[in-house]
């Protein structure tokens, strides 16, 4: 079977996750980086395919008393049943803000979630940035804004 239609069958198994984790301080919820891999893991074993992902660093700033680090990440899917090693790559960028040393794996995790689910086009509402533009997943000591048009909005960092 070529990649394409594995990928396909890895794209059904997955088209839809449910939510399993709580942001108490935000108050909302969200589909967890784990159960997102766990999905595409069962779904890429299933159908043969390997990864292999890169994690590129491209920004490291301070903001306040923490770091905040921005990663891109690029995720090569290898077909096992090819003898020409036929793969596809998909890429994914995220941000973490951590007080410690996560910041990086944070924006790691959060690229390697939004690869897989965008490039599988994985549904869920809990994670779509237009859903509610005044949600605020950083708290910092910046005012919500009651801006009624993107322009006006200034983000926290």
């Amino acid at each position: 079977m070529a990649l394409a239609k594995k990928i396909l069958n890895v794209m059904k198994a997955c088209r839809s996750l449910t939510y399993d984790s709580n942001n108490d301080e935000v108050g909302y919820k969200y589909v967890s980086a784990a159960k997102v891999n766990a999905a595409v893991n069962a779904a890429l074993v299933d159908n043969g395919i390997i990864t292999c992902a890169i994690s590129t660093l491209k920004e490291v700033r301070e903001f306040k008393n923490e770091m905040m680090a921005t990663v891109e990440v690029e995720i090569r899917l290898i077909d096992i049943d090819t003898e020409s090693e036929e793969f596809f790559m998909i890429r994914g960028v995220g941000q973490g803000i951590d007080a410690g040393d996560k910041a990086v794996a944070k924006a790691q995790t959060m690229a390697v979630k939004y690869a897989w689910k965008n490039s599988l086009l994985i549904a869920d509402t809990a994670d779509d940035p237009d859903a509610n533009f005044n949600t605020q997943v950083y708290k910092s000591s910046a005012k919500p804004s009651t801006a009624t048009n993107r322009q006006q909005f200034k983000a926290p960092f």
